[in-house]
């Protein structure tokens, strides 16, 4: 009600009357929701494509919003400028909890659990993101267009792949920092990260192994039938997930690629056929053991974001 001219409060508290019958909590939340203006309203649903009770790495989210073309371009304001607006809309609103904050900075944030399942559900009700949880193998529908795989299997021996944009599949701690790469600088080197961000991973990694029926190599078989499928694909975004040492040379192909994060331990090496994703605004590589990035990757003049371990270091 804070954030609503006070011309709107009698039509608000006549809403809450007469759509109050069971859930009042639910009833607050789906007014506050309703009340957003379209782009905020398909931001704030998008966390739903994260894990319940997880602490979001807000950079990494405004990177996703952008990616997705939810952030609409405004003059003399950046992505991360609006993106950073509209969390705290978000959080003035209730609808999202400040985890931490640097100055003025909102640097990660969390959705209450009650709040979380009202936005899954509106999320899957409108076709925004799909999410599956538990330890059975995940079909996608056929109006999939928005992947969020929560329990660490990749869709696999399906038909309907073609149609989807962006494949979330998160652990359930983010992985923390990054670094903006200078407008115009695409071809200079600016890193993020840490040893922390690695071992992190590593636990990911033991925590996945340990309850994955599908296992490795199946995972594998279903990201290359995605990746050969799906060519219109503008998010990747996988973490603590066994994938093998090399992402497939066919990722080049992803020319609709946009955000490519693989925070995964066991990779060690990506193909020359990145340098062809001439989209490309965000790479993340934390937690990896990628030591080099090609040097047709460094000369993608869309680069916005790179981050990775400290040791990671120009081709030759």
């Amino acid at each position: 009600m804070r954030t609503m001219d006070y011309s709107k409060w009698e039509a608000a508290s006549k809403y809450l009357k007469e759509n109050n019958q069971d859930d009042l909590l639910m009833t607050i939340v789906s007014m506050s929701i309703d009340d957003l203006p379209k782009e905020h309203r398909s931001c704030l649903l998008y966390t739903a494509g994260f894990p319940e009770r997880s602490t979001i790495d807000a950079g990494q989210l405004v990177r996703l919003w952008a990616a997705e073309g939810f952030l609409i371009q405004q003059p003399g304001v950046e992505q991360e400028e609006l993106g950073q607006r509209y969390l705290k809309e978000f959080i003035f609103r209730g609808l999202m909890q400040l985890v931490k904050k640097k100055a003025d900075v909102v640097e990660s944030v969390a959705i209450h659990d009650q709040v979380y399942e009202i936005l899954r559900s509106e999320a899957q009700r409108i076709g925004l993101m799909e999410t599956h949880y538990g330890g059975g193998y995940a079909p996608a529908t056929v109006s999939a267009k928005r992947l969020a795989l929560n329990n660490n299997k990749m869709p696999y021996k399906t038909k309907v792949l073609w149609k989807v944009r962006t494949v979330l599949s998160h652990g359930a701690q983010g992985i923390m920092g990054g670094a903006k790469l200078p407008s115009g600088a695409h071809d200079a080197k600016l890193i993020e990260g840490s040893q922390e961000f690695k071992e992190a991973s590593n636990q990911l990694l033991k925590e996945s192994s340990s309850h994955d029926a599908q296992g490795p190599q199946e995972f594998k078989e279903g990201l290359r039938q995605l990746l050969k499928q799906s060519t219109f694909l503008r998010v990747i975004s996988l973490e603590g997930i066994n994938i093998g040492e090399k992402l497939p040379t066919r990722i080049g192909d992803m020319l609709h690629l946009q955000y490519l994060s693989v925070r995964c331990s066991s990779l060690t090496t990506v193909p020359d056929t990145i340098g062809k994703l001439k989209k490309l605004q965000t790479m993340d590589v934390r937690g990896t053991q990628v030591k080099i990035l090609p040097m047709s990757f460094w000369k993608i003049k869309t680069l916005r974001h790179v981050l990775g371990n400290r040791d990671l270091r120009f081709h030759g």
